[in-house]
């Protein structure tokens, strides 16, 4: 008997003749709080869907699109999220703890205050997504692209920025401390304020937070 359960326990759909991923995919419009956790979700087509505060633990949601879709203070500890799609997807406050995202498609996506710490976001398209606060401490982001990212106040701290483009990015306040940013793009970059204690730097990066006067646009 396949049970598709909210993380509080309260049934939201039941069948002895399909499988928990044929519920999920059958009732797509009421899965706030769902628990999906370890759920082999490959490829899904879960775009715009409302899956706020779910649980998604240890779930496979590789080359999943989920774009747009609302993942407000979901858990996805250390879900497999590798080449998914989540452009312009809400993850406020979502823990995404160890999760391996590598080559991920977040563009403009919403991560405030979510918690990415040793998240693989390997080769992942940040482009102006929105980070205020983020926990990104000894996160790996080799080659990532977070140009114009707002990442003010985020934690980078131990973090692998190894080729990374951090072009005209919002790093206002960011601890970087200790983190690796060689050969990093920092060119029209915000350091001000931002903690490089101990961080290896490229050799063509500035030598003092550079300050601006604008906020640059970044999908908030």
């Amino acid at each position: 008997m396949a049970v598709l359960r909210r993380t509080n326990g309260v049934t939201i759909a039941q069948d002895p003749d399909k499988t928990i991923r044929q519920l999920v995919m059958e009732h797509k419009d009421d899965l706030r709080g769902a628990d999906l956790h370890g759920l082999d979700l490959t490829g899904a087509d879960l775009h715009g869907l409302n899956l706020t505060g779910g649980d998604l633990t240890r779930a496979n949601l590789r080359d999943a699109n989920l774009t747009d879709t609302n993942l407000d203070g979901a858990c996805l500890w250390h879900a497999g999220i590798v080449n998914a799609t989540l452009d312009f997807a809400n993850l406020i406050v979502a823990d995404l703890r160890g999760a391996d995202m590598r080559g991920t498609d977040m563009r403009s996506a919403v991560l405030d205050g979510a918690n990415l710490a040793r998240a693989n976001l390997r080769g992942a398209d940040l482009w102006h997504a929105a980070m205020y606060g983020a926990n990104l401490t000894k996160a790996t982001l080799t080659g990532a692209n977070l140009t114009g990212a707002y990442l003010e106040r985020a934690n980078l701290s131990g973090a692998d920025l190894t080729n990374v483009n951090l072009a005209d990015a919002w790093l206002k306040g960011t601890d970087l401390a200790s983190a690796n940013l060689n050969n990093a793009t920092l060119q029209g970059a915000n350091l001000d304020s931002a903690n490089l204690t101990n961080a290896t730097l490229p050799s063509a990066a500035p030598t003092a937070p550079t300050a601006t006067t604008d906020t640059p646009g970044a999908g908030i």
